[in-house]
């Protein structure tokens, strides 16, 4: 690793080894650029090397990209991690604890969405998750003519999907309701 980069490149897989996921770009660079480590091109520099030297992965989900430690970027951290301050580490960690919630709420509620496989008609789905401590609760998949549907329906579905989620469970675990001529 350069000398001049290296500690921002550390820093960064630090922060996604301590994480244990995946963590949205946006977050990374803010908590860099913030920190006052490093300005917008070293920053792009360096977010670039990190993949291209094989220490991360990137991949993107619910309209967002994510950054995951390799296995190679956990050797190398692995090694080198007395080249890493513990000023350094203990920002990291603050860091992580004050967006806690946040990760959680990226790993535990997802959304997609792709064109269906099954359709020449170019309709699109829309595919969604709630997950809490690792055991899938919802996972649900709705059609929609058009991809911007699909968009809006993955986006709308972080902020929706607690009250979906007891609006179904209210209504499964209702009594049911007597139909036609009296049956059930």
């Amino acid at each position: 690793m350069e000398s001049t980069n290296a500690v921002y490149k550390l820093t960064i897989l630090y922060m996604l080894d301590k994480a244990g996921q995946g963590v949205d770009v946006p977050r990374i660079s803010g908590f860099l650029l913030e920190s006052g480590y490093v300005n917008f091109e070293a920053l792009a520099t360096v977010l670039s090397q990190v993949e291209e030297d094989g220490l991360v992965e990137t991949y993107e989900t619910g309209g967002k990209t994510f950054m995951k430690i390799t296995d190679e970027g956990e050797q190398i951290l692995k090694y080198m991690s007395n080249d890493l301050g513990s000023g350094i580490r203990g920002q990291v960690d603050a860091y992580l604890k004050q967006i806690g919630k946040y990760l959680r709420k990226d790993r535990d509620i997802t959304a997609e969405y792709f064109r269906n496989p099954r359709d020449r008609a170019g309709s699109f789905l829309a595919h969604m998750s709630v997950r809490e401590e690792g055991l899938t609760i919802l996972d649900l998949t709705v059609g929609a003519p058009d991809e911007m549907t699909a968009r809006q329906i993955a986006d709308n579905w972080k902020d929706a999907c607690s009250d979906l989620y007891a609006q179904i469970l209210n209504r499964l675990l209702a009594a049911p309701s007597e139909g036609k001529d009296g049956e059930r």
